[in-house]
Parts: C-alpha cells; sequence; structure tokens
C-alpha cells in the first residue's frame, strides 16, 4: 500500500557509470505515484516503470522493457534517491533532484540554439541549450541530434560582452564565438581535435532526439552449454548474416571467444576468421596495469611512486594536494584530463599518429603533476598511456618490447601486436566506422598504453584465462615469468572506487557475480571482455564497428553471449534482430 503522504515528484538526476540517467516522478490520475525514466545518451526518454512503491522514504519499480529494475531511499529531505539499479548485474545509484531555479533577467545568450557541424563525411546537428540560474551561473547543455546523443553537459560557460564560449568535457570539445547583434545568431568555431566553423541560429522549439534502436529481448531458455552457442547464435543472427551487418556485402567482422570451467572456443561471422587481427582499444589498460604489477613485484618500479621521480623534477604542492603516482594513472583517479591539451592530429581520423614523446614532455612540462587529496575517478586515456611510456623508460625499451617480454611471452601470446609485421598483416580486420565507411587503422605512437594493442579472439582468451587461474601459468621466461603469477593476482585487487564499480590495475570490478571487465573502441573498431572467477567464464568479443555514440556493438554483444550462458533473456544487437 502505498504512504498517504505526499509524493516527491519531480526530476531526479544521476551517473550510472558515465551514462546519465534520470528519473521522472508525478502523480498520475489515478493518484498513484508513476515514474519514468530517461537515458539521454542513449536516446531513451520516457521508459515506462511498473510495480511502483513507495514505503516510508523506500521508492522501488520495475522497467520491464529493459529487464531492470530500482530499490532506493529517499535522503536529505526528498532531494537525494540513493539504492541500486540492476539491469544484468547491481550498481550503486545516487540521483539529485533537479532545483533550477532561472535568474530574474537571464543574459541574452539563454535559449535553445541550433548549428550545422560539417565533417568529412556528414553534416551533424548540434543542439544547444543554455540556461542561467538565479545565482548568475550560466548552463550549458549540447544535443548531437544525428548521433542520437543527448545532454551533454557544459562546463566553463563564460559571457563577456558578447564574445561566449564553453566546453564539453565528456568529448574534449571547446566552442567560442559571438553573438551577433541581432541577438538570433551566434557565430564561432568548434575544436574538437579539430578547428570547425559551427554557427547557431535561435531556435523556438527543441528538436526532439530520436531514440537509438532499442536491443530485442529474446525470452530466457536453459543456459547453453558452449558447444551449443555457435549454432543459437546463427540462429539469432540470422538476418544479420544474410543482409545485415555480417552479411558479405558490408565486410562486418565478430569474432567471439568464450572459456567456462576451462573449455574454450572461438567462434567467427562474417569476414572474420579465427587468425582475424582486431584493434581491442582500451582493453589494451588491463595489459598496462599488468605491467605495473610485474614491475612492482621485480622491485623497478613502486605503485606509490610519483609521476614527477620519472621525469626528475618535483611539483611544489598547495594544502590539500599530493604527487600523481603510478598508481593513480592506472585507475584514472590522476586528475589529468580524458586527452592532453596540445593534442591537434594532422589527420583526425588517425588522431594519435603525431602525437610523439616530444610532444609528451612539452605537455607535462606545462602542468603541475600533482591532485587533488580526494580526487574522483575521471577516465583518462592520457593517465594511462603516460603510465606505459614510464614503464617503458623504466626498463629501458620500446613499450611493445615490454609488453612482450613481461607478458605476451610467459603466457606464448604469438597474435598480440602493437604494430603487426608483414607476416601477419593479412589477417589484419579493415575497421568501419558507425556509418560502415572503412576507416584507416589507429596508431597510438608514445600513448600505446592506452589503447594500441592489436589482437586475436583466441590470444585475448589466453590472456583472460591466466586471469582465472594464474596459479597454472607456467613461470617460464625467466623472471618476468616467475613474478606473472603474483602479478595477475595484484592486477585483480581493488585499489579504488568508480561510479558502480571498483577500479583494480586496469579492470573494473563489479556485480553478483562479482565480474572483471573492460570495454575498447577506435573509430573503426569495438571490444568488451570480462572474466568471472564465480562461474569460471571468460568472454572476449571483437568487432570491426565502431562505436555509435555511447553504443558498442561488441558490448551489446558481450551481453547477449552472457545472458545465453547464464540462462537469462538474452538482448540482441538492434543489427542482429532487425537487419538493418
Amino acid at each position: 500500500m502505498l504512504d498517504a503522504n505526499p509524493f516527491p515528484t519531480g526530476a531526479f538526476e544521476g551517473r550510472l557509470g558515465t551514462v546519465l540517467v534520470r528519473f521522472n516522478l508525478s502523480v498520475g490520475p489515478d493518484d498513484r505515484l508513476a515514474v519514468t525514466i530517461d537515458s539521454p545518451h542513449q536516446g531513451a526518454y520516457a521508459i515506462p516503470c511498473d510495480s511502483v512503491s513507495i514505503r516510508d522514504a523506500t521508492l522501488a519499480f520495475t522497467v520491464p522493457s529493459i529487464q531492470a529494475s530500482w530499490s532506493g531511499t529517499f535522503l536529505e529531505g526528498d532531494r537525494t534517491l540513493s539504492g541500486i539499479w540492476t539491469q544484468t548485474t547491481a550498481s550503486s545509484l545516487v540521483l539529485t533532484r533537479d532545483t533550477f531555479e532561472p535568474a530574474m533577467l537571464p543574459p541574452p545568450v539563454d535559449g535553445i540554439w541550433l548549428g550545422t557541424l560539417s565533417l568529412e563525411d556528414e553534416r551533424l546537428r548540434i543542439q544547444l541549450v543554455i540556461r542561467t540560474d538565479a545565482n548568475g551561473v550560466t548552463r550549458v547543455r549540447l544535443d548531437s541530434v544525428d548521433q542520437h546523443a543527448a545532454e551533454l553537459e557544459g562546463a566553463m560557460a563564460s559571457l563577456d560582452s558578447d564574445r561566449f564560449s564553453f566546453e564539453v568535457p565528456s568529448i574534449r570539445g571547446r566552442w567560442e564565438g559571438q553573438l551577433q547583434n541581432d541577438a538570433q545568431t551566434l557565430q564561432g568555431t568548434w575544436r574538437q581535435l579539430k578547428t570547425r566553423p559551427l554557427n547557431f541560429k535561435r531556435q523556438a522549439a527543441l528538436i526532439p532526439i530520436e531514440p537509438r534502436p532499442m536491443p530485442r529481448m529474446l525470452p530466457a531458455r536453459p543456459p547453453v552449454p558452449i558447444d551449443d552457442l555457435d549454432a543459437l547464435l546463427k540462429v539469432d543472427m540470422a538476418e544479420s548474416l544474410a543482409k545485415g551487418w555480417l552479411c558479405e556485402s558490408r565486410q562486418g567482422a565478430l569474432a567471439i571467444g568464450v572459456m567456462r570451467a576451462g573449455k574454450r572456443v572461438v567462434l567467427t561471422y562474417g569476414a572474420a576468421t579465427p587468425e582475424s587481427l582486431f584493434e581491442i582499444g582500451s582493453v589494451t589498460k588491463p595489459f598496462t596495469g599488468l605491467l605495473l604489477a610485474q614491475l612492482s613485484l621485480q622491485g623497478r618500479v613502486a605503485l606509490d611512486e610519483s609521476v614527477d621521480t620519472f621525469l626528475g623534477r618535483q611539483s611544489a604542492m598547495k594544502e590539500g594536494e599530493v604527487p600523481i603516482s603510478l598508481l593513480d594513472l592506472s585507475t584514472h583517479h590522476s586528475g589529468l584530463p580524458r586527452l592532453p591539451e596540445n593534442m591537434t592530429p594532422a589527420d583526425p581520423a588517425n588522431p594519435y599518429a603525431d602525437y610523439d614523446e616530444p610532444k609528451l614532455l612539452e605537455y607535462l612540462s606545462s602542468i603541475r603533476l600533482v591532485r587533488a587529496a580526494q580526487t574522483e575517478f575521471e577516465y583518462s586515456n592520457l593517465g594511462v598511456g603516460l603510465l606505459g611510456y614510464l614503464l617503458s623508460k623504466r626498463a629501458g625499451m620500446a613499450f611493445l618490447d615490454l609488453l612482450s617480454q613481461q607478458i605476451l611471452e610467459p603466457l606464448d601470446m604469438r597474435e598480440t601486436f602493437i604494430d603487426a609485421p608483414a607476416s601477419s598483416q593479412e589477417h589484419c580486420i579493415q575497421g568501419r566506422n558507425r556509418k560502415g565507411k572503412a576507416v584507416p587503422a589507429w596508431d597510438l605512437g608514445v600513448l600505446a598504453g592506452a589503447g594500441g594493442i592489436r589482437s586475436t579472439a583466441s590470444d585475448m582468451l589466453t590472456f583472460l584465462a591466466a586471469f582465472l587461474d594464474p596459479e597454472r601459468v607456467s613461470p617460464r621466461g625467466g623472471l618476468p615469468g616467475e613474478t606473472l603469477g603474483a602479478a595477475l593476482v595484484e592486477a585483480q585487487l581493488a585499489r579504488a572506487d568508480a561510479p558502480g564499480s571498483s577500479i583494480c590495475l586496469g579492470w573494473s570490478r563489479y556485480g553478483d557475480p562479482e565480474t572483471y571487465g573492460h570495454s575498447g573502441a577506435t573509430d573503426g573498431f569495438s571490444s568488451h571482455c570480462s572474466f568471472s572467477h564465480d562461474d569460471e567464464t571468460a568472454i572476449i568479443v571483437l568487432t570491426n564497428s565502431g562505436p555509435n555514440g555511447t553504443a558498442s556493438m561488441a558490448a551489446n554483444m558481450h551481453a547477449y553471449v552472457l545472458a545465453r550462458l547464464r540462462g537469462k533473456d538474452a538482448p540482441l544487437p538492434p543489427d542482429c534482430s532487425l537487419g538493418a
């Protein structure tokens, strides 16, 4: 029975990882509390909720369309909702009531604006919502209409006479320009790796963001043995194999590696073969974390060693600051930005290629390598790329050589590279962006530790299997092999907190059953991997499909495979279910 007290209503916003989530609470025509959910970054709005109950200060409901549920408590006079969001795994989620009060006399930039950003092969509509609160703080929200990406948060909004600027930290973008005399036009430039013109016209109403296609939920069936997974996939993906992403004319490639209770299988579809090499993007980061564990156990570095030590300098500390350590780099608690500010690629299609050691050192010399004592999680490719660079410098060898010495050779991973040798070039899959267009391979150079590896599904299964059973790792290869088993254990220890998870050395640890995972993406590839000791399962999914905003074919397919193995309702990625 519902609480007789007036229901807390309004919008409550929070973040599930990096994804914005909004709960909309209202009183329905039957005088009962109604709840809908928005996930703006995924282009989903007004998702209906069911079984809504509120008793005392506890709110609970289910979300049937996405197989999710919520249970949490109102705190701080109903200003905060704190609880558990369950969707395949359970994650903590804290939401805060939207209490925005508009300024009595808003500045002339406030309002809705629409512009078009011209890229090399497409034109994107960009929508701004600018509003100023009663304290004079201007807030900016950015929507990329054609990418179904909504409500990206702006920061550092500044209005000086008719000059206006703001940043969008999540995508490392910055706009600056001028409000024209008619107050109906904002004319300026957008910088996101490359500077491009971007002008806005004032609008009377918002353009609604169309939701991305939702995965089709397939009903649960008994847990599928891995020997039967291929046959089931071919049935469930029949349309995609015949006329969708994986058909011959579109050259889509999918490789799936699964290990359970010591048994392993590699499945390939479309243009992929068991020998196919994929860019794994940020799945490189667990390799770099394991390198840190290795060199630490060998006494060559210390987890708490400061970055300044490696550079032969010392940053001045202010009250409440501490040096950035190697551990901070691995756990994304360094406070460093996602990418260095002096990264201005000559070729945006291969953005890291010309970012070399002199540029990295130039950037590091321009900043103090310190962080606030209570720095929160902030994902940083720069941080982990810098970690790989520092470890290779301490070892006196190139990052690939260090990776080979410490991990690849002891684990007998012969199909994992930074730059594939000539003998393996024929196995390199062509990457394709979210529209299916062929795109260049990425070369991460000095920041290779953040995402520079190419590998096969089989080699990646070997890597994951080592974490599942470190005691069985052969101590071959001299000292690296002797310390590798212990390093595999060290890399799985929780070191810091992050939204919905704990952070280890390169891994996120989350859920029930407890799972270690990481995803990765470049412009033409996406990847997702996980392992769990509880059910002795490891999964790697590699695709030549670049990410579509926050969505990833690899992550969606990983969720499908995991659900089939565990006997749960399975989300089939949109292309596989629609043949689009």
